[in-house]
């Protein structure tokens, strides 16, 4: 199986390919645009990513949905409209166009923010087993996550 991680359309568009759990490729798009921390994924970066295969999967690094209603709890009025402009119109269209563009359908999962964070910090590790903090001022509604890793698998233990 090939899955793709993204992110994109905030800050440091990046993709990463795991392929049967292992991690061969990853890289930021900026280094393809030349645009300091440029939000969009870079069709070259794309079709580096494709040398590894066409994902079954795209996994992305949050729910946007569930963001939304925080944002709106906040009363994040213009934040709040971005995310569900960016989530409706951008990011569906981004990932859809992935897919007409290389003639492949693409399944989306939205991942939680704190579990993506989680995730990258163990999975480029080198332990088995691991204790992992996640400390970040916006996800979805969770600042605080403590994590239990073990045998390639993730568990929650605190928000």
């Amino acid at each position: 199986m090939i899955t793709w991680g993204i992110s994109a359309l905030s800050h440091d568009a990046a993709l990463a390919v795991v392929k049967d759990r292992q991690l061969v490729f990853a890289s930021h798009s900026e280094r393809y645009s030349r645009i300091k921390n440029d939000k969009y994924l870079n069709i070259r970066l794309l079709h580096e990513a494709l040398a590894y295969g066409a994902p079954d999967r795209i996994c992305y690094y949050e729910q946007p949905l569930k963001k939304l209603t925080r944002q709106l709890y906040a009363r994040q009025w213009n934040t709040a409209g971005r995310v569900l402009s960016n989530y409706k119109h951008e990011l569906r269209n981004h990932v859809n166009e992935l897919g007409v563009q290389f003639g492949y359908k693409v399944n989306q999962i939205n991942i939680p923010h704190h579990l993506s964070h989680a995730a990258a910090g163990y999975y480029t590790s080198k332990f088995r087993e691991a204790t992992i903090v996640v400390i970040d001022a916006i996800g979805e509604w969770e600042t605080l996550t403590i994590w239990k890793a073990e045998d390639n698998k993730l568990t929650k233990l605190h928000s």
